[in-house]
């Protein structure tokens, strides 16, 4: 008599990361509206001006709303530090500040700030860029994100995924052994992350899961006060496929 075998499989692979988004955020706070936001834009041009000369040039029909920021770059040579950076667009808002007796002054306060996104493929420039940002005023350097090209991705999602199926065979091949069966016939194999496409649900079903890494740069003391390159030291990226499987044996 036929048996249905259902078990799953699962894959992990680890490599370094090949590629780092630096998050930075300028803000700004005071009493003049104007003031504030003319600071935010003034230190976001700066920052950028720096960023330009290491990265290949923006695409001159790229549309600011591309989902993808790497298309709206040209290719460059290949070799600079920088391949895509983003501005995001300014925010502003106004409060009145509250003193110790929890009452509302007539002091407005007027805020304003923007987020820049900056993808290096050379870590230690990297380091450089965050110890010089790190000294300008009003802006904070939050977090690095670590990543892996799109196709290092692709090519160890492929390996994770036939892994991870060749090991649910293996394991419904050891439970028909248990039994006395030996041939299988693979009915079903259920792939979650293909499943649950759209609902926002799965992680890390097949796919690399960058890495975040707060940081807390400032300037290092030094004799003669010049700046040192931050040195990183990244975690392993993890690539993890699951699948489960039904199969029939007799």
């Amino acid at each position: 008599m036929p048996v249905s075998i259902s078990v799953s499989g699962t894959s992990n692979l680890y490599r370094s990361p090949e590629r780092a988004t630096l998050h930075l955020e300028v803000s700004k706070r005071g009493p003049e509206k104007e003031q504030v936001s003319s600071t935010v834009t003034g230190t976001s041009n700066q920052i950028l001006s720096m960023v330009k000369d290491l990265a290949p040039p923006k695409k001159q029909e790229a549309s600011p709303s591309s989902s993808s920021f790497s298309s709206a770059f040209t290719q460059g040579t290949g070799k600079e530090p920088i391949t895509w950076w983003s501005l995001g667009s300014t925010r502003t808002y106004s409060y009145h500040e509250w003193n110790e007796k929890t009452q509302r002054s007539d002091i407005q306060v007027h805020s304003a700030s923007t987020r820049i996104k900056v993808k290096f493929r050379d870590f230690e420039k990297m380091g450089e860029m965050v110890s010089l940002f790190s000294t300008l005023p009003d802006v904070e350097v939050a977090h690095v994100e670590w990543d892996l090209t799109d196709k290092t991705r692709e090519s160890l999602q492929e390996e994770t995924r036939q892994s991870a199926v060749r090991e649910a065979m293996t394991k419904a091949k050891h439970y028909a052994g248990a039994l006395g069966l030996s041939v299988l016939d693979c009915l079903e194999i259920n792939d979650p992350e293909a499943a649950s496409v759209g609902s926002g649900s799965v992680v890390g079903y097949g796919v690399a899961q960058p890495r975040m890494m707060r940081m807390a740069a400032s300037a290092p003391a030094g004799g003669d006060g010049g700046l040192q390159g931050l040195e990183m030291s990244p975690e392993d990226i993890e690539i993890t496929t699951i699948v489960h499987a039904k199969f029939i044996a007799s």
